[in-house]
Formats: C-alpha cells, structure tokens, sequence
C-alpha cells in the first residue's frame, strides 16, 4: 500500500518496489539492464494514484542498493503498460510498440550515488515527469537499464521509491 503524504494542499504517494539481483559478479556492460533473479522481472508500482485521479506527476525518485560496492550509471525507463522481461544481464531489447507507452526515463549519475553503512543511495529531486494513466491502469513498469560497466555485488537488493504529485 502506498504511502500517503499531504504537504498543504500537495497531496503525494510514496511508492516503492523491490528487485534482487542474481547471485553472481557477472560484470554489466553499458546498454544491459538489471532485472530480478527468479523471474528476469523489473520494477512494479501499482496503485500509484487513487481511483478518482487521472494523472499524476513524479517529483522525487529514490534508488538503494545494499551493498558496498560504488553506483552506476543507471537509467529507469518508465512505462504505463507491462512490457517483455529481459534476463539480468541481457542487452536491452524494448519493442517499438513498448517504446510507444514509456513515460520518461530517470537518470541516475554515478557520481550522485552516497555511501552510509555499506549502501549506496541516491535521491533525485525537482522532477517533473507527468504521467498518463490510460485505460484504468495505476501502474508503472520501470526497467533499470546500465549506462557503463558495472560490477555488481551477488544478490544486490535495489529499492527504487517514487513520490508522485497527484493532479
């Protein structure tokens, strides 16, 4: 369930979504994406707004990982629809017909990643990435596709969180 914030008369949801990485080193180069280890799946937001909204807009994205190691440069790509699977690891291969339903992409520098604790964290802020909800879909499907080459720690645990404006 997501989070409700109410700032003055900006009313927010925070929503969040897990991926583990596989249990390997196997290094990523730049144009691979990152998916989860049992069933090659991406990120999932469901219930990003509430029934009576129509759009909505992001304001604030967040990505962890819980390892040491230092952060990539990584991009989300973010959808209003499913789209295919791809295996971690695996050359990013979105269709033309998944392209025509992506809503923006979040870029994450590697530069901009801090390390607490043996995590790596980064939060984005001002965004202003406005988003269709068509057909009754409250979801967002967001892909983590690599930009350079990265080498993971095994079983990386990636958060991503995303604060969504509801208009």
């Amino acid at each position: 369930m997501p989070q409700r914030m109410t700032m003055g008369e900006d009313v927010r949801h925070v929503i969040a979504n897990t991926i583990t990485r596989p249990n390997n080193v196997t290094q990523y180069a730049a144009g691979e994406v990152l998916s989860d280890d049992t069933d090659d799946d991406y990120f999932t937001f469901t219930q990003c707004l509430n029934e009576t909204v129509r759009t909505g807009e992001i304001v604030q994205a967040k990505l962890t990982v819980n390892q040491g190691t230092t952060g990539p440069l990584l991009e989300l790509f973010l959808f209003h629809t499913a789209i295919a699977t791809t295996a971690d690891n695996a050359a990013n291969a979105i269709s033309d017909a998944e392209m025509a339903t992506l809503i923006g992409i979040i870029s994450f520098p590697a530069a901009g990643f801090v390390n607490g604790a043996g995590n790596q964290m980064q939060i984005l802020t001002d965004l202003h990435i406005r988003i269709p909800f068509l057909n009754g879909t409250r979801q967002i499907c967001c892909q983590p596709v690599l930009r350079d080459n990265y080498t993971p720690v095994a079983q990386e645990v990636w958060t991503a969180t995303l604060s969504i404006r509801q208009n």
